[in-house]
């Protein structure tokens, strides 16, 4: 039976030692995460990269407890250190968003054998994949990626189950982006009334004379965006 790892994967060209001699993991590209602090800080390549990671190294932190496992493609990273753990200033969890999504470990010349398994287990519907980076992945319904660990997992296993030969490499993997959300006052509320109400159903300024543009490649996302802005008419 293939062991699972409960780590979350990263790609390995993600994790590299600076030039100052840290390990760290890349989740843009003007910032890097310390392995054994958890701590934020601006990157620049030019200046900052020191050298890929290498076995030996990825040994010592598998030692450290932050490395679960790696082989030539992936690093399976424990969850980081907790933010003020080690008094160092970090980014504040709110001010970072992940999302999931399914790495196959395949090439993306084999996306087509994947978009045509998925339609013969009738979860084409539900799950879509993708080729990211040259290897394919499978996202949810009209491509969105999973908003949850739980949603993701639930999604290998389902897979897994029903094609165990075709997915015994699957895992769950994600990215991680900055939350540029705004806090602003909430405006004050005011009780609508009845003839506001019935206004507001046939009120069309906003969409009146109108266009909408859709520069899209992939014919799920041009189905899915049609059937939104028709809903806005």
């Amino acid at each position: 039976m293939k062991k699972r790892f409960t780590g979350s994967p990263v790609s390995r060209y993600q994790v590299f030692t600076t030039s100052d001699g840290t390990f760290v993991v890349q989740w843009e590209p003007n910032y890097v995460q310390e392995l054994l602090s958890g701590r934020y800080r601006a990157y620049e390549h030019k200046t900052d990269f020191g050298h890929p990671i290498s076995d030996y190294e990825l040994k010592q932190l598998k030692a450290a407890g932050r490395v679960e496992h790696f082989n030539r493609r992936y690093v399976w990273l424990y969850a980081l250190p907790e933010r003020g753990r080690f008094k160092v200033k970090t980014l504040e969890k709110s001010s970072r968003v992940r999302t999931y999504y399914l790495s196959t470990t395949l090439p993306g010349n084999h996306l087509p054998e994947i978009q045509a398994l998925l339609k013969e287990l009738e979860l084409d519907q539900e799950l879509l994949a993708r080729n990211r980076n040259d290897f394919v992945v499978i996202l949810g319904k009209n491509g969105a990626a999973f908003r949850s660990l739980g949603e993701a997992e639930r999604a290998q296993v389902a897979l897994q189950e029903r094609a165990p030969e075709a997915f015994k490499n699957l895992t769950v993997a994600f990215t991680e982006t900055k939350n540029n959300t705004s806090h602003q006052s909430p405006m004050p509320l005011t009780e609508p009334t009845l003839d506001d109400l019935i206004a507001s159903q046939e009120d069309t300024s906003c969409t009146e004379d109108r266009q909408v543009v859709l520069a899209v490649t992939e014919q799920d996302e041009q189905e899915a965006l049609v059937e939104l802005l028709e809903k806005l008419k």
